[in-house]
């Protein structure tokens, strides 16, 4: 197997690892608030996962980091460090109006940068991290009454969960532009249809509900 391939493979194998794991973990604590520092460590694994937003938005980011259209490792930093902004000033108690909203016209924004691949690179990592804060905002619910400890533990779960699930979309991506043109091409509009797809049902729902 090639380099490439076996770098693929093993980024594919962690997440999916990540994945079963953090599902199973993440449901003996019943949505209760974390009160020790395993269980705010799992939990925070696992929610990236759990809420189909908050993954597709991740694999997204990734997908837009692997056309290059992103600033190398600047924008993942500046955007794990957005969503623990958000986290954390929600669990302190300052919250933004329409969260969940923003959350939702998020996706619909990745979905945009995947099919058009713009190249505005501080732009879009602005606009990324702007996303993120508001998505970490959302991730506070899960540890809102917790102690420090449980919380320190729950940034650490998500931020791994997240750069897991966008490292195997950036590789995949590479991999597949690399390798398969047209396949990566249908991949991009099958990838940015899903994405806008669960923005747009987010969003619908948000304002109906």
């Amino acid at each position: 197997m090639s380099s490439p391939l076996k770098t693929l493979a093993t980024a594919l194998a962690s997440t999916t690892l990540f994945l079963s794991t953090a599902s199973l973990a993440h449901h003996p604590m019943g949505g209760e608030t974390p009160e020790t520092y395993l269980h705010g460590f799992l939990s925070g694994l696992a929610h990236p996962i759990i809420g189909i937003d908050h993954f597709a938005f991740i694999i997204g980011v990734g997908i837009v980091l692997g056309f290059g259209a992103m600033r190398g490792l600047t924008t993942p930093l500046a955007l794990i460090a957005a969503a623990i902004a958000g986290t954390t000033l929600s669990w302190s108690g300052f919250t933004f109006p329409a969260t969940e909203l923003m959350v939702a016209l998020s996706l619909l924004g990745v979905a945009a940068t995947v099919f058009l691949k713009p190249q505005y690179k501080l732009f879009l990592t602005a606009t990324g991290s702007a996303a993120a804060f508001f998505h970490g905002q959302a991730y506070a619910g899960a540890v809102l009454g917790a102690e420090t400890s449980p919380l320190v533990a729950y940034l650490t779960g998500f931020t791994i969960t997240q750069f897991s699930l966008a490292a195997a979309a950036y590789l995949l991506t590479r991999w597949l532009l690399a390798n398969h043109q047209k396949l990566s091409a249908m991949a991009q509009t099958a990838a940015a249809s899903a994405i806008a797809g669960i923005g747009l049902i987010s969003a619908a729902s948000i304002v109906i509900g």
